[in-house]
């Protein structure tokens, strides 16, 4: 079941706020700052635009970037300084020193000098020796020209000679395309080239060009007739084609016509990376005016790389927070625990006060005095006695914690694991204080609703509370500490955090007071574990005939998801931005919830909470299947799922009904693939590492659409793209 549109009207207004709300804090540190890895603890790696050719004068298409990581986590590391030394006479770069962003990349333009030769670029990080630098190499090279091709019809498949100047002896670089689709080059010098012609290509005339990097020919014609070889599918099946070096293209027939969804995705796990790719379809029958090969997206790249990913007040909270938490697990011991002569604590009573220490929105422990309201089977109630007046009623804390006993807490842990328990007293402490109020600047469009901030399970550090807490904001009617906020509000809002963040809580006790690990699980995939703990309470409400509460567990995860799937492309899996957009967070609990029903649901999650892996590492491992194919799979289920039954299960959500949970989104199921096929076409696109785009391609009656994906300028992909093309029939 789905909520009703008269459940989903009374959400709407606060469910637009709720990812504001939800607070992803896992781990956490000393109160006076953090403390970054040395540089001994760093490596450097290059991420993209080495190995470049292009005629002298030219600014490389593609910026050579670098990334600074954590060894031992392979997190990027912000604020590092990289040292850009160019060797060789005459080109420039746009920048010789630069700093890593929060994703841990930095980057530089090069300019080749005007003298064709190498050029040599070295990025040395400031702290690290000189054995530890990386070196990018590009090349000024003369123009390919063609001179001559063959005359009459060659078949596909054939191998053909080329003659001309400026052809590189090395064969693979040279990118000899005919009309876009590559063909394999079987020998190479200077003057000529042995080259098959691609099978895929139908009967027509092509344009042929040859290209050394940047740096391309002037087409010339040729005849070609088609070949032998074809391909189709079936309604409902599927076809993934990996092919590094753009060589493996497909003839796609159908007598009565077909549809596919193409998927192109980059497996590529480095969370900064932007890669290009070229996409081309020869259309037989058809308009054969094909255009020049495509030669990727040159300057505006730049603009993409360099611009940062849109935030949210949740995020920035989260940002600044993990800053002072980063330090916890790296600096000094960690001691684990409540000590072991410790004895079973007192469970507070109703009336009784204690005083906390809450970090505040000027990044200091507040002190406040609190008063226990509620004594749960799980929880304490806490209210701050600087509350406003109109605060929760007796009643209303008594079913919040009931609510919370049953069915939030057992569902939760049941899932992914126990919280520690500190104090010893077998309850949460869950705290309603207006310092959460005071994070939120007045009249921002969202707010922050509450954390969990893991110091507190850290008896030995300063400024620990020494027990299991949750922070929540409260009722503040008359604006008293910030914008007025209103009973429905808090009690709207707060539910669904406390969902999110007992996940965090679990997961910071298993992974790091358990299993001893010294460092954090990826943010992308705590947050898809925590969004995945919304998503069960929700499941249980709305197994219970709950459908309004399904939906105030559930409809943050809904609406993120609509956010998107409005553009893929654009948004990686493994999160770009370092922090968690809205759209990441979307991608992030669409994928969970796929490995959820297709990898042992609640066994999965708790196997994934309860590991010392970090991020792919811990997914290939407990899922048990590559990462690429998975990345495949999921993508083409966000489109294929509700629209027609496959031939391979994994291509849908068994349960979760995706387009009808979009529905409930204004605007129902965003994602609309960009029609193609009935005439040539390329498309010259861009993705983000673990990202998706997404093509409808027609193939007419009685005709043939030949499909080739290759690296941005028609050759072989760029390192680490890791380029597929999922190819599922629709019609």
């Amino acid at each position: 079941m789905v909520p009703t549109p008269f459940c989903r009207a009374g959400l709407r207004a606060l469910v637009f706020l709720c990812p504001w709300v939800l607070l992803s804090l896992t781990t956490h540190c000393s109160g006076d700052g953090s403390s970054g890895p040395t540089p001994s603890e760093l490596e450097v790696i290059i991420v993209s635009g080495n190995h470049q050719f292009a005629p002298p004068g030219t600014t490389l298409r593609e910026a050579l970037r670098v990334l600074v990581r954590e060894v031992e986590t392979s997190k990027g590391t912000a604020g590092a300084r990289v040292d850009w030394i160019l060797e060789g006479g005459g080109g420039t770069l746009t920048q010789t020193r630069s700093f890593t962003d929060s994703a841990g990349l930095a980057l530089t333009l090069l300019t080749l000098g005007g003298a064709v030769g190498t050029y040599t670029v070295r990025a040395a990080v400031e702290g690290m020796p000189p054995d530890r630098e990386v070196i990018f190499e590009a090349r000024a090279v003369d123009t390919p020209i063609v001179e001559s091709v063959p005359t009459g019809s060659i078949r596909a498949g054939e191998p053909v000679a080329i003659q001309g100047r400026s052809f590189w002896p090395e064969p693979r670089e040279n990118v000899v395309l005919f009309s876009g689709v590559r063909g394999r080059v079987l020998s190479a010098d200077a003057e000529n080239l042995q080259v098959q012609v691609p099978p895929c290509l139908p009967t027509r005339d092509v344009q042929v060009t040859v290209a050394v990097g940047e740096a391309a020919s002037v087409p010339v014609s040729m005849s070609v007739r088609e070949g032998s070889e074809q391909f189709g599918l079936g309604p409902g099946e599927d076809l993934r084609v990996v092919d590094a070096d753009g060589l493996s293209c497909l003839r796609l027939k159908a007598e009565s016509g077909a549809t596919y969804l193409g998927v192109v995705t980059s497996g590529s796990t480095v969370g900064g990376a932007l890669y290009g790719y070229a996409l081309v379809g020869l259309a037989q029958p058809g308009s054969q005016a094909f255009p020049q090969a495509p030669r990727g997206v040159g300057a505006g790249r730049v603009a993409v790389l360099t611009s940062s990913m849109p935030g949210n007040l949740q995020t920035a909270w989260e940002r600044r927070i993990r800053k002072v938490e980063s330090g916890l697990l790296a600096t000094g011991s960690v001691v684990r625990g409540r000590p072991p002569d410790a004895v079973p604590g007192r469970v507070p009573a109703v009336g009784e006060q204690r005083e906390f220490n809450v970090l505040n929105k000027d990044g200091q422990l507040q002190r406040v005095t609190a008063t226990v309201r509620w004594v749960g089977l799980h929880s304490v109630i806490y209210e701050d006695v600087d509350a406003p007046p109109g605060g929760l009623s007796e009643s209303e804390y008594t079913e919040f914690a009931a609510e919370f006993d049953d069915p939030t807490y057992a569902i939760v842990t049941g899932a992914f694991g126990r919280e520690s328990d500190l104090d010893a007293n077998g309850r949460i402490v869950i705290l309603f204080t207006p310092v959460v109020n005071q994070l939120t600047p007045p009249g921002s469009d969202g707010f922050v609703g509450g954390f969990f901030f893991g110091l507190d399970l850290l008896r030995d550090r300063e400024g620990s509370n020494q027990a299991e807490v949750f922070y929540t904001l409260v009722p503040d009617p008359e604006g008293q500490f910030g914008d007025r906020r209103d009973k429905s509000v808090v009690l709207g809002a707060a539910p669904a955090v406390l969902a999110h963040e007992l996940q965090h809580m679990v997961h910071f006790n298993e992974r790091v007071l358990k299993l001893g690990a010294t460092n954090t699980d990826a943010l992308w995939l705590s947050e898809g574990l925590a969004q995945m703990a919304e998503d069960l309470v929700s499941e249980e409400w709305r197994g219970r005939g709950h459908p309004a509460k399904a939906a105030q567990f559930g409809f943050g995860n809904w609406l993120r998801a609509h956010r998107y799937l409005r553009d893929p492309g654009s948004v990686s899996l493994v999160i770009a931005s370092g922090n968690g957009t809205l759209e990441e967070r979307g991608a992030g609990w669409l994928f969970m919830r796929y490995l959820y029903e297709h990898g042992g649901r609640e066994g999965l999650l708790g196997s994934l909470t309860r590991t010392t892996r970090t991020g792919v590492a811990n997914v290939t491992a407990a899922v048990g299947l590559p990462w690429e194919p998975q990345l495949a799979e999921w993508t083409a289920a966000l489109y294929v799922d509700g629209l027609l039954t496959p031939t391979d299960p994994r291509l849908e959500y068994p349960q979760l009904r995706l387009r009808d949970v979009l529905n409930e989104v204004e605007g129902g199921h965003p994602l609309r693939p960009r029609a193609r096929g009935g005439s040539d076409f390329q498309e010259a696109g861009e993705l983000r590492s673990s990202a998706p785009d997404f093509y409808l391609l027609e193939v007419q009656e009685s005709g043939s659409l030949t499909v080739n994906l290759a690296g941005p300028l028609g050759g072989a992909e760029e390192a680490g793209a890791k380029l597929q093309l999922v190819l599922v029939r629709v019609d």
